[in-house]
């Protein structure tokens, strides 16, 4: 396409792909290109259109969900993230609110773009900060939203009653469990406590709360809870409640552990994804196989966007240790970044390949030359 500026003497040009039939992709024009020369100056230049804006050609859509939040749950004074990726053209604006009132950046709240995911950060939780959180994705052609809760796990509060010394009502007892068990408890009870802290140790040293442990005391029962048994949790525990006053109430107890024979093994993929070029229509298999401890949770993952079983235009097949993702018929919105993750509760891991698919529709180009004259 050519255009004459009468006044300066220059000549715009542009050059367009166009593409002649169809399927279903959604960018079959990744950008009209403009070429300009400049004969005064003897400069050229070419500009590309990008993703932020529509180029012709480009068939726009409302708002998607790549990744939804999802529920957080987080200890009192404690950060908690909300993270989720979308597609749309025009790009979407995201937002987040809460009781209807946009979050906005503070020092309490941080929003934020991270390897292809925006980011809700909030700081420093309280009780008043739990709830329901929402995110919406808007563009001309839309609005999408979706909420996940944040739980808060609250610190015991502090009596304004006259302290006085605990003692332990509910002694914790020896126990036994197996190796691999989850959320194991280990518990007891004191009264006179509501102003007293709580300290668990193990083998005389002091445990920290943490992914591993939970301690939880709401003035009365005192619980420790471990997040999954490992050999090396056998040993003596004991649970401390302090006064304010330096008085001290003990209980303790012998936890022994029986380990399984099977050897632990963490997640392993013994066939790896590959890079691979189909043309247009093909059938496409991305095939892994994954060896390790049972159980083994298998996630397929393309550009950011969590694949799913009601996803209709792929298929997800699992047949012992092999895991297939099946595009029956590839198109141009199947090109990208492809990764199979795998976790247990020995570990994780992954692979990933890149899918490229090669156009059947006939191409035709039109180039046209911008000239400035004197």
């Amino acid at each position: 396409m050519m255009s004459v500026n009468q006044d300066t003497g220059k000549i715009y040009c542009s050059a367009v792909t166009i593409q002649i039939g169809g399927n279903r992709n959604r960018d079959p024009n990744p950008g009209a290109l403009e070429f300009r020369i400049d004969l005064n100056n003897r400069v050229a230049s070419a500009e590309s259109g990008g993703r932020q804006k529509v180029q012709p050609g480009e068939v726009e859509f409302a708002p998607e969900f790549g990744v939804k939040p999802r529920r957080q749950f987080v200890d009192e004074n404690q950060p908690a993230k909300f993270k989720i990726s979308c597609e749309g053209l025009p790009r979407p604006d995201v937002s987040w609110t809460r009781f209807g009132k946009i979050l906005k950046n503070d020092s309490k709240i941080k929003t934020y773009e991270e390897d292809g995911y925006n980011i809700l950060e909030i700081q420093d939780v309280t009780v008043q900060d739990k709830g329901m959180y929402t995110c919406t994705l808007t563009n001309k052609l839309g609005t999408l939203e979706a909420s996940a809760e944040l739980s808060v796990f609250e610190k015991p509060k502090s009596s304004s009653k006259k302290p006085v010394g605990p003692s332990v009502v509910a002694p914790l007892t020896d126990s036994t469990t197996v190796e691999g068990e989850k959320r194991f408890v280990l518990d007891c009870s004191f009264e006179d406590a509501t102003d007293c802290s709580i300290t668990w140790f193990k083998d005389g040293e002091e445990i920290k709360p943490g992914r591993e442990f939970r301690a939880r005391f709401d003035g009365r029962v005192a619980s420790l809870t471990i997040s999954r048994v490992i050999e090396e949790d056998v040993g003596k525990y004991e649970c401390v409640a302090s006064g304010p006053t330096g008085e001290e109430a003990k209980t303790n107890c012998y936890l022994k552990v029986e380990v399984s024979n099977e050897k632990r093994e963490p997640p392993v993929f013994v066939r790896e994804l590959r890079d691979m070029e189909v043309d247009n229509g093909d059938k496409v298999e991305l095939v892994v196989e994954v060896k390790g401890s049972e159980p083994i949770d298998v996630f397929w993952i393309h550009n950011n966007r969590e694949v799913t079983p009601q996803d209709t235009e792929c298929q997800l097949i699992r047949d012992g240790n092999i895991h297939k993702l099946v595009i029956p018929q590839v198109c141009q919105q199947d090109v990208g970044e492809y990764v199979c993750e795998a976790y247990s509760d020995y570990g994780d891991t992954d692979t990933f390949c890149r899918l490229n698919v090669r156009g059947r529709n006939d191409m035709k180009t039109v180039i046209s030359i911008e000239v400035t004259r004197d």
